[in-house]
């Protein structure tokens, strides 16, 4: 569990993506869609290290109930980018509606943390862009 509830929010939705983006990637058969999700999972890669680094240690992983749920998800979209599409700009949302609200509800959150979450922002922002063009 790590002790800064932003930290947290941004590590959970790290590790959702790092779950969650490899296997969207593996069934897509659309090229440009897979290069963004490469790009996309280096971002949550790097995201994931930060909060770890910023935490002094590793977090606790993604939960067997999130896992099945997301691989349900995956499976119920198909090969279809648009439907894998759609799937990932919901949960960049979510993430961005996560972060906000964390760092709303901490004012007390330390610098670090709210650079860091600054950049999972633009970075969710950008994702939903990117995402909408293979709608």
């Amino acid at each position: 569990m790590l002790k800064d509830p932003v930290l947290e929010k941004l590590h959970k939705n790290a590790r959702t993506g790092l779950y969650t983006l490899p296997k969207v990637r593996g069934m897509s058969t659309d090229r440009r869609f897979r290069q963004e999700l490469s790009i996309q999972e280096t971002d949550y890669r790097n995201l994931y290290t930060a909060a770890e680094e910023q935490n002094g240690g590793p977090a606790a992983q993604i939960g067997a109930f999130a896992k099945i749920r997301a691989s349900a998800m995956i499976r119920m979209s198909g090969d279809d980018t648009s439907k894998l599409a759609q799937m990932l700009l919901l949960g960049s949302t979510m993430g961005i509606v996560d972060v906000t609200r964390a760092l709303k509800q901490h004012p007390d959150t330390p610098p670090e943390t709210k650079s860091l979450a600054g950049d999972f922002l633009a970075a969710q922002e950008r994702n939903v862009e990117v995402l909408k063009q293979f709608l």
